[in-house]
């Protein structure tokens, strides 16, 4: 099973390229369009999204 991990905007988008070169399917909130999210939001999507 491959890795799939979220990475949040109070973290750096540079994470999301380090990640992948590692073979991990990584997500970049605002990439995505859940900039702003609040915590309590964002973990129901990552557990409905693995």
């Amino acid at each position: 099973m491959t890795e799939k991990i979220f990475i949040d905007e109070c973290l750096t988008a540079a994470l999301v390229a380090v990640a992948k070169n590692r073979g991990i399917i990584a997500d970049y909130g605002p990439h995505i369009g859940k900039q702003g999210w609040q915590d309590w939001n964002i973990v129901p999507f990552a557990l409905e999204n693995d």
